[in-house]
């Protein structure tokens, strides 16, 4: 019994942990990936190395020349709005201001030209529209865009279905458009984990070259953000570059206030950092905002305001001496004002998942997966499907797909996995047979099926693929037997900026450790384990479990566990805990302890 390890692939002993870790990583000169800007010259992408990028770069000048009114399409993610707010801040500094730029957003969470922003951009009155982080595959629209008379510009990260198409448009339209994409084969060199942020940094890098500017590191915290927002490979030493002195040079407004205590104390940005802060915001907009949201998301990143002008904003604050809410009139700029309504649209989301969720009850289908059918009315907005399959995942141990009825008759929405049911809920769809669509990552993914299928799948979903109830088998970096390792992960979380990518970070598996019933501790869903400094944290439990474990072990004083997790870090009130964040526990209360040096002192009593 107890949970099942295997190490992938063994760490080298060497003296630095943190150098063997990266190593064990695949990343192969672990002193280029930790002092990137000393060796700048062995991984750096010419920017002009990429297709089109000189005509682009040549089209923007003469834009800028003629005083044209510039359009920006901003993309509905992360990546999209970091996208957008660097490029608008970079022509900004060019031209000095921000007039002449105008900006559009999808009414809905969308990608690319799709038909109403399309229509919005081709009645403009822009006569230079860029596109970042989207529409290499939209040429039919693209040639709307010519043929109306307006220059394009294209600034993409997205696989091309067919680059011919690319040449084809570019020998009728040689002077009006420029499609650069770091996937194309006509790229004499490029990085292919640039994202579209990471487009846009070569393309004002390209600019700097030609016109002899610096305006590139202006904004190298906004590519830091879609970098990190689109989930690319910071394993690479140009993206670990990018993300490392984006970070170290925070100026976005709005980014300082988040970071402003890190940034005050001298202590580094990490992604993860960003991940838990500035992109769940955004994304939350995208999915529940309104246009009026979106446009002020891209105004606090770019820095469209004056940080030091104030306004008296009227809030509620608990008076000290009463105890009561009252009213009482605070001093801030608008990044304070953006940041408080962004966690306020968040705040919404989550309300209405919780909603969703309610509403879902009785009616929820569970059978090795749980499948819940939902109306446009009960969900609210559909792009929070996937975060509904992710707490009904998570809530009930199992995949979990949120469909929505669809007027033909189909359903769509998202699924998402549970390893410990299926390793690949996505491939586990997709070998059924009935899904008409199941794209996107193995346990993280969105889903069309039919109705009749829909009702195939709930009738035989006990016999489907015999791939469910396998025994999971826990890939860890290391296995450490009845010890725990407090230096290694304090080196770890010293070290957290280096995690992203394939540096994902480090999975311990802790094997027949022998902990005290007063080292196991529940509050509420939260679960603590404690050994020689080192704290272990389960969090989502189901209440009253330890009360009931350590109500049933009588006059017993030790259990034994299995555990697995990867390092944290908790800073409270000037208090740090090194922390691992469980993935999985097993807890043994029945176990006989060997006669051993590891387990016993000399007097024979047990060691801890």
């Amino acid at each position: 019994m107890g949970l099942t390890f295997e190490v992938v692939s063994e760490l080298k002993q060497k003296d630095d942990f943190v150098e063997s870790f990266l190593e064990n990583r695949g990343v192969e000169n672990p002193e280029i990936f930790l002092n990137p800007d000393d060796h700048l010259e062995t991984f750096y992408t010419d920017p002009l190395s990429l297709y089109n990028i000189t005509d682009a770069v040549k089209m923007l000048d003469k834009s800028i020349e003629n005083n044209d009114l510039i359009g920006v399409l901003v993309d509905d993610d992360a990546d999209g709005y970091s996208s957008a707010s660097a490029l608008i801040k970079f022509i900004s500094l060019i031209r000095g201001n921000m007039n002449g730029i105008e900006w559009f957003f999808h009414a809905n969470k969308s990608h690319g030209l799709i038909e109403s922003t399309f229509r919005q951009i081709l009645e403009s009155d822009c006569d230079l529209v860029i596109i970042p982080d989207a529409a290499s595959n939209d040429f039919d629209q693209q040639r709307q865009l010519l043929e109306k008379g307006k220059k394009v510009i294209i600034l993409d990260h997205h696989e091309v279905d067919n680059q011919i198409k690319i040449k084809e448009i570019k020998e009728q339209w040689k002077n009006e458009y420029a499609l650069v994409n770091n996937q194309l084969s006509y790229n004499l060199a490029t990085n292919k984990n640039l994202v579209g942020a990471g487009v846009v940094f070569k393309f004002i890098e390209a600019y700097d070259l030609i016109n002899q500017t610096s305006f590139a590191k202006e904004v190298m915290d906004l590519i830091a953000i879609g970098q990190i927002g689109d989930s690319s490979d910071i394993s690479d030493y140009e993206i670990r570059w990018i993300i490392k002195n984006g970070l170290e040079n925070i100026k976005s407004p709005i980014l300082k206030i988040i970071f402003n205590e890190k940034i005050e104390k001298g202590t580094r940005i990490a992604p993860i950092n960003l991940s838990f802060s500035i992109i769940p915001l955004i994304n939350s907009v995208s999915r529940v905002g309104t246009l009026e949201d979106k446009d002020l998301v891209l105004k606090s990143l770019l820095g469209y305001w004056d940080e030091n002008e104030k306004l008296i904003v009227p809030k509620r604050r608990k008076n000290k001496l009463t105890g009561k809410m009252d009213m009482v009139d605070l001093e801030m700029n608008m990044y304070q004002i953006s940041l408080d309504t962004l966690e306020k649209i968040k705040a919404k989301q989550n309300r209405s998942i919780d909603a969703a969720l309610k509403n879902i009850g009785d009616s929820l289908y569970k059978n090795t997966i749980c499948i819940s059918m939902v109306t446009e009315e009960e969900i609210k907005f559909r792009s929070v499907t996937g975060l509904i399959a992710n707490k009904l995942s998570n809530a009930h141990k199992m995949p979990a797909l949120v469909l929505v009825e669809n007027n033909d008759g189909t359903y769509s929405g998202s699924g998402r996995g549970f390893e410990k049911i299926i390793k690949d809920f996505r491939q586990w769809c997709l070998k059924t047979g009935l899904f008409e669509l199941a794209q996107g990552h193995n346990n993280a993914f969105g889903v069309v099926i039919t109705k009749d299928n829909l009702e195939k799948l709930k009738t035989n979903i006990e016999f489907l693929n015999g791939e469910a109830l396998e025994e999971v088998v826990y890939e860890v970096d290391r296995v450490i037997t009845n010890e725990t390792n407090l230096k290694e992960v304090k080196q770890m979380n010293d070290n957290q900026d280096i995690f992203g990518g394939k540096v994902g970070k480090p999975v311990f598996g802790y094997k027949d450790l022998v902990i005290t019933r007063n080292s196991l501790n529940q509050r509420g869903t939260v679960v603590t384990f404690f050994h020689k400094g080192l704290e272990f944290i389960a969090y989502k439990q189901e209440a009253g479990i330890i009360d009931e474990l350590i109500e049933s072990l009588g006059f017993q004083q030790e259990v034994m566990v299995d555990l697995i997790g990867s390092p944290s870090r908790n800073e409270w009130n000037g208090r740090v805990k090194e922390q691992i964040v469980l993935e999985d526990y097993f807890i043994t209360k029945d176990f006989i302890i060997e006669e051993s040096d590891q387990y016993l002192d000399s007097s024979g009593a047990l060691v801890f």
